[in-house]
Formats: structure tokens, C-alpha cells, sequence
């Protein structure tokens, strides 16, 4: 019997129109309703007609997706899906603690919002940035970044998200971004691409986020999971709750390991496949980068999977 691994999708995986056959689904559209009225915003009214100014703003952003994956697992698990496993990316861990039922759907919506409205005011002086990577080995990066490793300079700059092989973020202040990028082209690297967002993600900088989001988790009840949750901080399978709850907090300052996770399933379980429930396919396409024999498929509407 095949293991299925479900992956939930993070920030920038949003458009607008998102959700569109979900939310015409009467059981979804108040499942949409809720969302918007715990968080006091058009929600609904955003994923589908925009602006994407709007729907783009990270506490938006977060639980328009959460919301779009949880409608997607909850029509795959009505047609039959039996999960071995989750691997979310950033955000998309949330949307895979809410499939294993470790916290509620009512309960990760408030959380994501606020999360998402932390890390945007985390850089008051809008002096962030975070940009990818493109066709230039991890070592190489990390080698250059030793000398931009000072959390307290304006030129600090870390590793946001181990991606790939080829595609790794980086994130920190922006003058360390735009002279970091000089280096990292003389290096080898094929593409530098800046990303639109409100602060860096995964670094540092993000400490103080991380300090809040533990207080306000603090009286949220974690459940043993359903099936094993691969966490973005380890790159290893985790059951226990307090652990994933400890690993939560530490995700929002800590980068992204999606190739160790993947890895770590490649090597451990035997025939995987994976499913990517939620907007677009992006984390499908990460992963056939990194196991090339990997068979994924993506459930971004009604209209069905496609294969990647």
C-alpha cells in the first residue's frame, strides 16, 4: 500500500479567483463565512474578486490559503484519502495541523491572522526584504552569508528557506539584500528574483514574532496527530504535541528545510506519493526537483487533480 504525503501550500501561492469551485459548495461557502467573521474581514469577498493588494496582505493572505487547502482536503478525504503524512510549507504547517486534527479549523483561522499581522509589523521601517536564489548551490550561499551573519547590522542576511538544490531564499535587512547580490551573481548564481512581501520571514529579525505567537499558543491545546506531521524545523516526522507546538513557535524564526523534509521521506518511506492541496502547485513542483521519481498531483478546484 502507498504512503500519501499531503502538502499544504504557503504564502504567495495566492491569486485572485482562488477557491472559486470550493466556495459555490454551499458547506464550503459557511465554512468561508466563519472564517471571515473570526477574523472580521470580507474574506470570501477578497479570494474572489480581489483587489490582490488586499488579498496579497500577509494576514489575508495566510487564511485565504488555509482556508483554500482545508476545503480541498476535506472534498479529498470525502472521495477517499487516507493520509500516511503532512509536509507543510511555512504557513502550510498550519493547514496540515488542522487535517491531522491536532488543532481546530476555528482555532488555526485566529492564530494565522495573527501571526500573519505580527510578522507584518515586524519590520516597522519597512527595511526587509527577502528574495530567491536562483541556480547556485546551498554551500555557496552559506558561505558568502558568514560575512552578513550579524543580526544587529543593516547588512544582516540569513537563509529563509532551504528550497532545493537550485532555489534557495534568502532573507534580512534590505541593504544587506542588495549587497549580497552582487556576490552571490559573481558566485555562480543564474537569477536573483526580490519577493513582494511585508518583512523578512524565517530569520532573525523574526524573533520577536516568535516570543508573542508562544505567549498567545500558550492556551491552545494541541492533539495528538491523526498521522505524522514532518516539520519544516527538524526535517523529521513529529507526534507529539508539545514537541509540534515547540516547533510552531520556533518555525516563525528558523528557516524553512522543505529539501530535508522531502529527503527525509525519500529515504524512510517507501512508495510516497504526494498530494498538494491548495492554491496553484508550487510545492509539487519542489518536489520533483528534488526526488525526480516522485509522483504528485495538486487539488487546486473542484475539477479534479493534475498531474505535475
Amino acid at each position: 500500500m502507498k504512503n500519501i504525503c499531503l502538502l499544504f501550500p504557503g504564502q504567495g501561492s495566492q491569486y485572485v479567483g482562488m477557491a472559486k469551485s470550493f466556495l459555490e459548495i454551499e458547506k464550503f461557502k459557511k465554512l468561508g463565512l466563519k472564517a471571515s467573521e473570526i477574523i472580521n474581514q470580507p474574506l470570501i469577498k477578497l479570494m474572489l474578486e480581489g483587489p490582490l493588494e488586499e488579498l496579497t496582505k500577509t494576514q489575508i493572505t495566510q487564511v485565504a490559503i488555509l482556508l483554500h487547502s482545508h476545503m480541498a482536503f476535506l472534498h479529498a478525504q470525502e472521495n477517499g484519502l487516507q493520509a500516511s503524512m503532512a509536509l507543510g510549507h511555512s504557513l502550510g504547517e498550519y493547514s496540515a495541523l488542522v487535517a491531522s486534527e491536532v488543532i481546530s479549523f476555528e482555532d488555526a483561522v485566529a492564530l494565522v491572522y495573527k501571526r500573519g499581522l505580527l510578522m507584518s509589523q515586524a519590520c516597522p521601517n519597512k527595511d526587509g526584504s527577502m528574495a530567491a536564489v536562483l541556480g547556485l548551490d546551498t554551500k555557496s550561499i552559506q558561505d558568502i552569508l558568514q560575512s552578513f551573519s550579524d543580526e544587529n547590522s543593516p547588512n544582516y542576511v540569513a537563509i529563509a528557506n532551504y528550497n532545493t538544490d537550485n532555489q534557495t531564499v534568502i532573507a534580512g535587512k534590505i541593504a544587506g539584500i542588495n549587497n549580497v547580490k552582487e556576490l552571490l551573481l559573481k558566485k555562480g548564481a543564474k537569477k536573483i528574483i526580490d519577493l513582494n512581501v511585508s518583512a523578512p520571514f524565517h530569520c532573525a529579525i523574526m524573533k520577536p514574532v516568535a516570543e508573542k505567537m508562544s505567549k498567545i499558543l500558550q492556551d491552545i491545546s494541541f492533539a495528538t496527530p491523526k498521522f505524522s506531521i514532518i516539520s519544516n524545523v527538524s526535517g523529521l516526522p513529529q507526534n507529539n504535541p508539545e514537541d509540534i507546538k515547540r516547533l510552531i513557535i520556533e518555525q516563525i524564526a528558523s528557516p524553512v528545510r522543505f529539501k530535508t523534509c522531502v529527503e527525509y521521506i525519500k529515504n524512510n518511506y517507501q512508495d510516497t506519493n504526494y498530494l498538494e492541496l491548495g492554491p496553484k502547485n508550487v510545492l509539487c513542483g519542489l518536489v520533483k526537483k528534488i526526488d525526480l521519481n516522485a509522483h504528485c498531483k495538486n487539488l487546486d478546484n473542484l475539477e479534479g487533480t493534475s498531474n505535475v
